[in-house]
């Protein structure tokens, strides 16, 4: 609504209830803020509501006596006897370039003022009375239309009897201006400031207030066209506010469409069909990326038919407390490697999925190598040598996928199969000593931290993960542990791999509905933006081509990344729904722009979204939503969590109680230093060796053994399992 239309409004709505229309501009001392006050309604209970009156402002209610003691703190006030000259209402405004209140009275004052507006307005019958004192005047300027000063009147008489009829319908008001300071002087610089700042004339004094049209008093009482101290001015928004697609049942309300004013205006709703075509959220840090996601989560899992998500965290905390979410609705599961009082998970990334071929597992596992290490040549020569041998020595035909002897079986290697079979090609192949040297120590350094660090917890030595259980459950797989960029990024592609085996292997017959949501956050650590036509560049596509793929079988992926630049470009291309919160960065915003087709004014937007709102782009739109998307922080704790993950047993040889309960880490490694004890390594090869040749069984040390059965049964039987 123009700022005419919401005057003619205002007179209405104020005619009908007697009220006046009250505007107020002051600043209580030099330097410090403008205050604009009126007398409006607010068209929500915001604490920052959309006004009715001024159009387009926003304001916050503020207390009457508040006010009272503001203004009181001005003794000295000037009215100002003004008159509205129809013949220079169509002069210069702020638009073009003329004066406008701000510039006039904020830059030729910097002291305290105030400027008080009251507008009372006149009922039709008063409109119409003076509307006819007017014509008879302009019919006695007319008869006398000798005189050039006669003829100037008749001209004014007649726009103004044109104002006085339309005042019918669009309405007149009574004005009264008064312009206050701290002392008489400075209240009359004010005055006359207002008076070259309105484009108004000072006449004679008369009683009761001045007539303006609705036109006028618009120009009076708008708010600064340029932002002052104290009054922001904010662009509009240029987003679309009408959905293409309406909510249907059974989708996941993504947030509130917000209008131009940016109130709610109806929901965005994602479908199912969406979610399988993928989905990339991203925004700068405290924008509300995490808690979009979050919300998502919470929706499937609130649905009447619940989906399983997982989701991989590689920095931060947070999606445990999804557990204050779910309370009493769905448990949530949280898998943190290297922590010492857990059990820990084990998934060998050398092992595919049973009924997965074997050699594409090779191929794929090759390539996240690449993809997570960034290796150059001669390192992936190397790696495709290791691991066909490392594999064929632990007995596996690669053309079939099976053991090589059907009766004996073969075990899966390992990393350290492969850490010791690459250091043995790299001796075997012939590379010169330099180059020798290099390769075997970036084999020994990389593969030795996957081993070694918090990610070889994950890798060897603890309980086997049980996929298929994971797959039914809500899962936070926490990272923050994992020091180094490249073992995150290995670890999380061990898990897409998997994951994506998984779904080939077990992939339906029927239509490929959504049967499960996959995060991950920080994806730029496995996906990033590699350097052209390097080995890591064709590895980091092709696990991004295997992750487009598990849309055939049900699978959503939800890609979340703070720096849309750093991410390989096919994500946001082969993503169906992108949502965009706070980017302040230009080419971040192109990056992710184009796949949304956002404007040039909308790209500018993103720099200032507030937390929790963003632009949204999913399937059927033809441009993005400004969506706010509801904050839970407020119900999260991470509490509730379960810590006990699905896995199996071991080894073979693990002990009663570990079979009943599986170990935690501490006691895991409690039992390898039992089991380093060199007297319990002779004690138990002296037993085997009596054993076989059918001789007595030692006897240790008394002291010595009554120290070792001190220890909890379930160390003991860890160590000597």
């Amino acid at each position: 609504m123009g700022p005419v239309a919401a005057t003619i409004a205002a007179w209405h709505r104020h005619l009908s209830c007697g009220q006046p229309l009250v505007s107020v501009w002051h600043r209580t001392a030099p330097g410090v803020p403008l205050q604009i006050l009126a007398s409006t309604e607010a068209a929500s209970a915001a604490p920052l509501a959309p006004l009715l009156f001024p159009p387009g402002c926003h304001g916050r209610p503020v207390e009457a006596d508040a006010i009272g003691r503001d203004l009181s703190a001005f003794p000295s006030w000037v009215r100002l006897h003004l008159n509205a000259d129809v013949l220079a209402l169509d002069g210069p405004g702020p638009a073009d370039g003329g004066l406008n209140l701000e510039q006039v009275l904020l830059s030729g004052w910097p002291g305290a003022f105030a400027v008080l507006l009251l507008a009372q307005p006149l009922p039709p019958e008063q409109i119409q009375a003076r509307a006819e004192q007017v014509a008879a005047a302009e019919r006695d300027a007319l008869s006398r239309g000798s005189s050039p000063a006669y003829q100037v009147r008749a001209e004014r008489l007649r726009a103004q009897h044109r104002l006085l009829q339309a005042g019918t319908g669009t309405g007149l008001w009574s004005v009264y201006l008064l312009a206050g300071a701290a002392d008489a002087g400075g209240a009359a610089t004010v005055a006359g400031l207002l008076t070259a700042g309105t484009d108004l004339a000072s006449t004679a004094e008369t009683p009761g207030g001045f007539p303006v049209a609705s036109a006028t008093l618009a120009r009076l009482v708008r708010p600064p066209a340029t932002e002052v101290p104290g009054v922001r001015v904010v662009e509009p928004s240029a987003f679309d506010v009408t959905p293409e697609i309406l909510l249907q049942p059974g989708d996941l309300v993504l947030g509130e469409v917000l209008d131009a004013d940016r109130e709610p205006a109806g929901q965005l709703g994602l479908s199912p069909a969406a979610l399988t075509r993928h989905t990339f959220v991203v925004g700068t840090t405290g924008g509300g990326k995490s808690q979009t996601v979050r919300a998502l989560l919470e929706q499937a899992s609130r649905a009447n038919l619940p989906l399983p998500w997982l989701v991989i965290e590689p920095a931060k905390s947070e999606y445990a407390r999804m557990a204050g979410r779910l309370r009493g609705v769905a448990d949530v599961l949280v898998i943190r490697p290297g922590d010492p009082e857990t059990i820990p998970a084990c998934l060998n990334p050398l092992q595919p999925e049973p009924g997965f071929p074997l050699q594409t597992h090779i191929d794929l596992v090759r390539a996240l190598f690449l993809a997570a290490f960034d290796a150059v040549e001669p390192f992936p020569q190397v790696l495709a040598h290791a691991l066909t041998r490392c594999y064929r020595q632990a007995g596996f035909d690669l053309a079939l996928g099976e053991p090589t002897d059907a009766r004996l079986g073969a075990a899966w290697p390992t990393l350290a199969d492969l850490q010791r079979t690459a250091m043995q090609v790299v001796a075997e192949i012939g590379y010169g000593r330099e180059v020798t040297d290099n390769v075997a120590g970036f084999i020994d350094v990389r593969l030795g931290s996957l081993r070694l660090g918090t990610a070889g917890r994950f890798f060897e030595g603890g309980h086997p993960l049980d996929f298929a259980e994971l797959m039914r459950r809500n899962v936070v797989l926490e990272l923050e542990d994992v020091g180094s960029d490249q073992d995150v990024a290995f670890l999380t592609g061990a898990i897409l791999l998997r994951l994506a085996e998984y779904l080939r292997v077990h992939r339906g017959a029927g239509p490929a509905e959504l049967r499960h949501l996959t995060v991950i956050e920080e994806a730029h650590r496995l996906l990033r933006r590699p350097a052209p036509d390097s080995p890591a560049a064709y590895a980091v596509e092709t696990i991004a081509a295997l992750l487009a793929e598990v849309r055939s079988s049900g699978e959503g992926l939800i890609i979340a990344d703070q720096i849309p630049t750093k991410v390989l470009p096919d994500v946001p291309k082969n993503t169906t729904t992108k949502i965009a919160h706070r980017l302040p960065a230009s080419d971040d915003r192109e990056a992710v722009g184009a796949a949304m087709n956002l404007t040039d004014a909308q790209s500018r937007q993103l720099v200032s979204l507030p937390p929790g709102q963003a632009a949204a782009f999913t399937d059927g739109m033809d441009a993005p939503l400004l969506i706010a998307v509801p904050l839970g922080e407020d119900r999260e704790d991470a509490g509730p969590a379960r810590r006990d993950p699905p896995v199996g047993v071991r080894t073979s040889t693990c002990g009663t109680q570990c079979r009943t309960q599986p170990c935690t880490l501490r006691e895991i490694t409690y039992g390898a230093r039992m089991a380093a004890d060199p007297h319990l390594v002779l004690w138990i090869e002296l037993l085997t060796v009596a054993h076989l040749v059918g001789e007595p069984e030692p006897a240790p040390d008394r002291a010595w053994l009554h120290d070792l059965l001190d220890h909890p049964q379930r160390t003991l039987e860890c160590a000597i399992s």
